[in-house]
């Protein structure tokens, strides 16, 4: 093309510059003499690409260098930086460490936080920002710790494998340390799943200190991350120093608070200002502030693209006898882009593949359309024959795919060459025709390009379970560059980034809530027809911010306006996007406690055509019938999940509600054991779930009916401290409220769960539990006048059946067997068409064995555990003039004291004395004070 270098001139440009500035840096950084660098350029599949190997003494990196990518360093896309460290056959050396890039500074602030941090330092960060580097020049001045270094890849597909080139590399640190174990492993002896413990065993008899750095743990699974935690928490004297893409499981609140986890993340890894001026000291002329701002507005500070911009400087200045100018050096970058764009022999053809570069994939009917010639698809024949790209197979159609540093270096042009009305048609055009058959990523990216934001959350709530559940952050790479002015024109657009970002914050965020407000305003704004499925996906995008803002009780009511539009409107279309909003009004229906509405609701998604969301539909359910004590419901539907609907659907969200029905389905079996296997994948990672209060309840069920009322209470008061900040519906409060008021009941600890519940609150639940104290301190008057205030018929069937219980208990002890045993008939009948046994265990023991006497042996449901076994049921109730003495006696007062204070004789306060021991079967003042308390009578 005119005006353009060659390409092999351009490369050969390239390569001398990151030689010259390789040679410089070293020599700055100290080293002792000149090592050999050398690069080498290799063939690669797609044209325009050049496998770049840059290499100091034994050890080579090499990267994919494509003309186009090396200019964008501020663009969502870097280039793929690929390791290819020769690691010598005895790692026990220094040279088992990669050796340092050339271009990496020794950073003493990040040094510094790496020997300061905890026990677990993750360095998380994209391709390409220096990463390993830094974690190589820690080792390298590390003095009396083993080191074992592990490179993970994708050869690391088990825990087996991952554990076998840990072992390797743990016996080269310090063979006399583990040479043993190693053995015993590579032998078979020792079972992966055996590995943290025995390993934990070894390091705390360790005598030297021992770090253990793991390069891209990103590539391994959940599972062995948490094998890794595990590890972490007993084996004190170990250290973990990570390198990686993603998020860990070392990252977690609860993990990181209890094994201490630093993280270094790509902000801090990104070159300070002052740092850029140190690197570009290596240039052949002194860069100034302007060309340092450059220098940092294109790359970030990001470590791969400044060493190549400065290489594009360097080759700008013609071995230093020119100083280019701020905007030599920006067209600068983009020549490079431009020197691998193809030639065509028209300008039609031109014409059309600048068009094709601007869409994510071509089928013959978008060929059609994009071609005024009306030639398309055999122009596009024509690309793939001259290796521009490729013909595929995609949803039953051919598609063309054009190679990405083409399309890259194509669409560089057509911004520049082609009108803005016709980008905005092509893109308009070829949304039009891909809308349902592209990937909904790239179509969205089309809608954003194109300016079309009234589609933009139509069409993420069209394929919201892929968009907002698996590639949520594809979507905020799109949606964040997206300025205010144009987000404030579309009340959609900030919301839909709202969701997006909201996939990893439970708690919303700043920038969430600063969305949200610019969403929810625009929204009020807007008018739409009636029953329109414009009007509906307003209704939808409302109700999204609100549930975004994690108030579940607002956000249930706004669904109920999308839930009257869609009853009162007739329309096909976009079915699949209506089930999605449907299931998200019951989660936050489940969220906010509106449990019957959960069920009516989940009665709606009937007939979803989507393969995944039934099985979702039917976890919430489960847990939800499971919960109101419909034990026969939540069984039926555990079983139409089955046991595992597809791969990985354990592990998955859709399987939370499906494990907590489980886990009170086996409590409910008196299999205690599991109970707690069905709840240990969730409870584990408590904190990642907005469903924590639900996870807490049931593990706090399980725990009382399972004998371990103790640990549940430390359990859950851990919980609620860890999480206090976390989002919690007034409903699910209520519940958390009563079940830390029963677990110290069934501690003992009359006392307290009195004071808990000393609120206002009056809901079905903390009632119950406010009678259950009733009975355990000996005032079945009290138990019945609280029971008389709830209405039977309102209550869940499990709370049903606590009423009717409790009920009998208090009639019982007040005389009235008769009425009694009518009261435990209907309870008993009403739990055998439940299948529910779990309400007899919240009466208290005593009176059970009372209520036993009442009815037939065949009519009897032995319950699963008596957890409020109390000797308290059985203290004789004070009379109100002994309730005053036992006040003065808790007083220090002498007996005439009291006399006086009371207006009786000595003799009389001793005589009222001596009954109040008796009844509380006590002989001295200082144990009736203590058992008063402890009954709750102080």
């Amino acid at each position: 093309m005119p005006g353009v270098r060659s390409r092999s001139e351009c490369t050969a440009r390239v390569y001398r510059a990151h030689h010259r500035i390789s040679m410089r840096l070293q020599m700055q950084a100290g080293a002792p003499r000149p090592q050999r660098v050398f690069m080498r350029r290799t063939a690669t599949k797609h044209p325009g690409n050049i496998r770049v190997k840059l290499g100091v003494g034994g050890s080579t990196r090499s990267w994919t260098v494509s003309s186009g990518e090396a200019g964008r360093g501020a663009s969502a896309r870097t280039p793929a930086c690929e390791r290819d460290d020769t690691v010598p056959s005895d790692p026990r050396t220094n040279a088992a460490v990669p050796t340092d890039s050339p271009g990496q500074l020794r950073r003493e602030r990040l040094l510094a936080k790496i020997d300061g941090g905890g026990r677990v330092v993750v360095v998380r960060a994209e391709g390409g920002a220096g990463k390993t580097a830094l974690i190589a020049r820690w080792v390298r001045e590390q003095r009396g710790t083993a080191i074992a270094w592990v490179t993970l890849d994708e050869g690391i597909i088990d825990a087996r494998s991952f554990w076998l080139r840990t072992f390797t590399a743990l016996r080269a640190a310090a063979p006399d340390v583990f040479q043993h174990l190693s053995d015993g492993y590579m032998s078979g002896f020792i079972a992966p799943e055996d590995v943290p413990s025995l390993l934990a065993s070894t390091l705390l008899r360790a005598e030297p200190q021992v770090a253990l750095v793991l390069d891209d743990l990103h590539l391994t699974d959940d599972a062995l991350q948490d094998q890794l935690v595990s590890l972490m928490r007993v084996a004190t004297p170990l250290r973990i120093i990570a390198t990686t893409r993603q998020r860990t499981r070392f990252e977690t609140p609860l993990t990181s608070t209890a094994i201490g986890t630093t993280v270094i993340g790509s902000e801090e890894l990104a070159f300070t200002d002052e740092e850029l001026a140190q690197l570009a000291a290596a240039l052949p002329y002194p860069a100034s502030q302007n060309e340092l701002a450059v220098l940092e507005r294109m790359t970030r500070g990001h470590s791969l693209a400044v060493r190549l911009a400065l290489s594009v400087m360097d080759g700008l200045s013609a071995d230093g006898s020119r100083r280019p100018a701020l905007d030599e050096i920006e067209r600068g970058v983009a020549a490079v882009l431009t020197d691998f764009t193809p030639r065509f022999e028209n300008t039609e053809e031109e014409a059309l593949a600048l068009a094709v570069s601007l869409c994510p994939e071509v089928d013959e009917a978008l060929a059609k359309r994009l071609d005024d010639e009306d030639r398309g698809w055999c122009a596009i024949t024509s690309f793939e024959e001259r290796g521009l790209g490729r013909i595929t197979m995609r949803r039953g159609r051919p598609v063309f795919l054009m190679h990405a540093l083409i399309s890259s270096a194509l669409r560089h042009r057509a911004l520049q060459e082609l009108s803005p009305e016709r980008i905005t048609e092509v893109r308009r055009i070829a949304f039009d025709q891909l809308r349902e058959l592209a990937d909904p990523v790239e179509t969205l990216a089309l809608l954003v390009d194109g300016g079309m934001d009234s589609a933009i959350f139509p069409h993420f709530a069209r394929y919201f379970s892929e968009l907002s559940q698996f590639r949520p952050a594809e979507v905020i790479a799109l949606l964040s560059p997206i300025p205010t002015e144009r987000l404030k024109r579309e009340g959609g657009v900030p919301i839909t980034l709202s969701i997006a970002l909201s996939e990893s914050a439970i708690i919303p965020t700043q920038r969430i809530k600063q969305l949200l407000r610019i969403g929810l305003t625009e929204l009020s704004r807007r008018g739409a027809a009636p029953g329109s499925v414009e009007g509906m996906f307003a209704a939808l995008a409302r109700f999204g911010g609100m549930r975004v803002s994690r108030n579940y009780d607002e956000a249930s009511r706004a669904g109920e306006e999308f839930v009257r539009l869609v009853a009162g409107a007739h329309h096909s279309d976009g079915a699949s996007w209506l089930y999605a909003g449907n299931l998200q009004l019951v989660i936050t229906a489940l969220l906010a406690h509106r449990i019957r509405r959960v069920i009516e609701l989940a009665a709606s998604m009937e007939g979803d055509p989507h393969p995944g969301r039934p099985y979702h539909t039917r976890s919430v359910l489960s847990f939800t019938l499971a919960y109101t004590g419909d034990l026969v419901g939540a069984e039926r539907e555990i079983a139409m999940i089955g046991t595992s609907p597809w791969s990985g659907w354990e592990g998955s969200l859709y399987a939370l509600d499906w494990h907590l029905a489980c886990a009170l389905t086996a409590a409910n079996r008196d299999d205690h054991r599991g109970a707690l296997r069905a709840l240990q994948p969730v409870a584990k990672r408590l904190d990642e779930f907005e469903q924590w209060p639900m996870i807490t309840w049931t593990r706090g069920v399980v725990r009382l009916v399972g004998g371990e009322a103790a640990r549940g209470l430390e359990e859950l008061e851990a919980t609620r401290d860890a999480l206090s900040s976390y989002p919690l519906s007034s409903g699910w409060a209520e519940e958390l409220r009563a079940l830390h008021a029963d677990l110290l009941l069934a501690t003992g600890d009359l006392l307290r769960a009195r004071a808990v519940l000393g609120h206002r609150g009056e809901e079905p639940v903390t009632v119950l539990a406010r009678a259950r104290l009733a009975l355990l301190s000996s005032q079945p008057e009290d138990a019945v006048a609280l029971l008389g205030d709830l209405e039977p018929s309102a209550l869940y069937p499990a709370h049903q059946a606590q009423h009717l219980l409790l009920s009998a208990a208090a009639h019982a002890r007040l005389g009235n067997a008769g009425y009694a045993a009518t009261l435990l008939e209907q309870a008993l009948y009403a739990l055998d068409r439940t299948n529910n046994r779990l309400p007899l265990s919240w009466v208290p023991a005593a009176d059970l064995r009372v209520l036993r006497t009442l009815v037939p042996d065949g009519m009897w449901i032995e319950p699963v555990s008596t957890p409020f076994e109390t000797e308290t049921e059985a203290f004789e109730k004070l009379s109100k003039r002994e309730s005053l003495v036992l006040v003065e006696l808790a007083s220090d007062a002498s007996i005439e004291e009291i006399a006086a204070s009371l207006h009786v004789s000595a003799n009389t306060i001793k005589s009222q004395t001596r009954s109040i021991y008796r009844k509380l079967q006590v002989s001295c003042r200082a144990d009736a004070l203590l058992r008063a308390r402890q009954v709750g009578l102080l």
